[in-house]
Parts: C-alpha cells; structure tokens; sequence
C-alpha cells in the first residue's frame, strides 16, 4: 500500500540514483510518485508540479528531451494559470523549460525562455537566490551556443561567483558552472587554456570523491580535461584519457546518449589531430547516422550535435586529403543548417558564416589540385 512514508522514502532513494547516474531506477520510484501524487492531489498542486519537474530532469539526463519538455510545458502551463507569469515557481518552470529547448537545439525559444525568467527572478528572488544563479548559468549556456562566447563568459563568472557564496565551492551544481565557463575557455584559446586546464582538474578530482569514478558526470569531466589538453598540444594524454572513458559511456549510458555520442566527436577530433584518418572517419560515419538523434530532435529539423559531428567530419576529409568528400559534406549541411531545430538559422548565423567561407576554401583547393594535376 502508498502512503506519505512511502513516497517521502522513493523521493529520498531517486534522488540518490540520481545521483550516481543510476536514472532508471530513479525514474521508476519518481513516475510511481507522480502518479500517486496527481490521483491524489492534482496536476496543479505544487508538490506534483515539484517531482515532475524533478522527473523530466531524469528524462533530460537520458537524452530524452521530448519527453522532459512535455512534462516541463505542462508544469509551465499550470503554474501560469494558477500563479501567474512572475510568480517564483512560474520562472523555475520557465528556465526549466528553457534548458531543454536548449538540448532539442530550439535556441530561439531557449533563449527567450531563459531571458524572461533571468529577468522576472534577478527583480523578484535577488541575484544571489540558487535559482537565479542556476538561470545565470543556463543563459550563458545559450550565449555559447550563438558563439557569443564574451557574453557566455560573464554570466558564468556570475554564476560561479554567487554559487560558491550560496551553495559552496565544491557543490554540484557549482562545479556544472565552472565546466561550462572552461568550456567557453577552449573556445577562447590563449592564455584561457591553462586556466581551463586546472579548472577542470579540480571538477575531476572532486567528481571522482563524490560522485565516483565512472558515474556519468565524472565521464564528462574526463572528457573535457582531455580536450583542454588536446588544445594544450598533449595529445597522448588526451587520447589515453577519452579512449579509456567511453566504452565505460557505452556500458553504462548506452551508444546513442548523447554524452556518448559527444564524448566520440571529441575523441575522433583528437585521432585526426593525430593523423589516424581512417579511424576517425569509421567512427564520424556512425555518428552522424540521423536516427541517434531521433529523441530529441523534432521531425523538422536536424539536431545541432549533429550537424556539428558533420562539420567535424567534413574538417577530417580536408585534412586527409579528401576534398570532393569534404565538398559534399560541406553542401550537404548548407541544407540542414537551415533547420537547426525545426527553426530558421539565418544565413548571418556565425556558424552560416563560416560554412559558406569553407565551402569556398574547399573549392579553390579542388580547382587548386585539378591545376596542379593538368599541369
């Protein structure tokens, strides 16, 4: 028989599998607690809206961002109706919402949905409140994604600032900030790669102390310190490091989690680094096969891990040598760029940009080769 003790207990043991990356089992005691929870109480009533907000959490952390934003717009939908639009919980949902659409590469609608809740909780919580400084965090994410990586810089700064005041220094949720803040130091090359480097050093080892060695967050935190060093130059390292992770993500998130899949593409740009082309371009192939996108991706439009797993490839072929490969990559996602979750990319989009300037070094190097060839 369900009771209160019974449902305060499967909240506690979810969270924990939660935790340590076990999400099945957290997904079957918190499903059995919404359920219980909307019979009795509601879909409208805060503590079902609160676990499954916390549920299409589980769902995002297995990729399954159809799923998540479903229940995430329907928590939206009844706290606008029965709260208000600048109601605290109201923003939450909203900033929820806005990560996901993130994942499904809708940026658009994530950027709008992070901008207004940033705005309604930095006015009604304070910018030191963990849920504005989780939207802190969130917002730089989206700025990433539209290479305005200065803008990205500074609201993680913010974030990591009040999160180590509020949370601590050493919190999860802290921790998430700075990868992502050393992430955009990639990005940023330079002087940033050193600082990086020991920033992902310290997520890493306290990943490993709290979470374990191969519990999902601490795979990514391997992945990542591996691609700062790549950018450092020490590519044997890099590739003992991220080749030793990922049959681990295999195993344990399964082939098509999109960790998994990310974790391949920086793993492959590393063996390129290293000249094993034909190595990479196998593993490039299975990558990009349409079909490890299919839960997240909506039907009209191609995924951007994708799309950006295709740039990689494309980047292979030139290095290798293999230019009219290169070209029909490269044409190919002129076309699927343009619907980058189901959504216009302007063609005034950095990474449009850039494509089209590709597309013309890649044809002058044919004409460039097929000279050299009559000549």
């Amino acid at each position: 028989m369900i009771n209160h003790q019974k449902i305060t207990q499967a909240v506690k043991f979810s969270l924990v599998y939660e935790q340590s990356g076990k999400w099945k089992k957290a997904e079957r005691l918190q499903l059995m607690v919404k359920d219980y929870l909307c019979a009795k109480l509601g879909a409208e009533h805060p503590l079902s809206m609160k676990i499954m907000l916390a549920l299409s959490g589980i769902y995002w952390q297995q990729t399954r961002a159809k799923e998540a934003a479903e229940l995430q717009n329907k928590v939206l939908q009844a706290c606008i109706n029965s709260l208000g639009l600048r109601h605290p919980k109201t923003l939450k949902a909203m900033d929820t919402l806005g990560a996901t659409r993130c994942l499904q590469g809708r940026f658009k609608e994530s950027h709008e949905l992070h901008k207004n809740a940033i705005e309604g909780m930095m006015e009604i919580l304070g910018t030191k409140h963990e849920d504005t400084l989780l939207a802190m965090n969130n917002f730089g994410r989206i700025k990433w994604m539209y290479f305005q990586l200065e803008e990205a810089k500074s609201w993680y700064l913010k974030a990591i600032a009040g999160m180590k005041e509020v949370l601590g220094e050493h919190h999860l949720e802290t921790l998430v900030a700075i990868e992502n803040l050393s992430i955009t130091y990639i990005d940023l090359g330079g002087h940033y790669l050193q600082i990086a480097h020991d920033q992902m050093e310290v997520v890493l080892k306290t990943r490993k102390e709290k979470l374990g060695k191969e519990a999902p967050w601490t795979l990514l935190a391997i992945c990542n310190l591996a691609r700062v060093k790549s950018a450092l130059g020490d590519m044997a390292e890099a590739e003992e490091m991220m080749g030793a992770a990922i049959p681990i993500a295999e195993r344990d998130l399964g082939k098509d989690h999109f960790g998994t899949l990310a974790g391949k593409v920086h793993y492959v740009q590393v063996l390129v680094r290293l000249g094993r082309y034909d190595e990479a371009e196998d593993i490039f192939r299975k990558v990009i096969e349409r079909q490890r996108y299919q839960s997240v991706a909506r039907d009209d439009g191609e995924h951007p891990d994708r799309i950006l797993a295709m740039n990689y490839l494309m980047l292979c072929y030139q290095e290798h040598g293999k230019i009219e490969k290169g070209i029909e990559i490269c044409e190919e996602l002129a076309d699927v760029v343009q619907t980058i979750g189901g959504q216009r990319l302007e063609k005034h989009h950095v990474f449009a940009k850039r494509l089209s300037e590709k597309h013309a070094e890649l044809l002058k190097l044919r004409a460039t080769s097929f000279g050299s060839g009559r000549g």
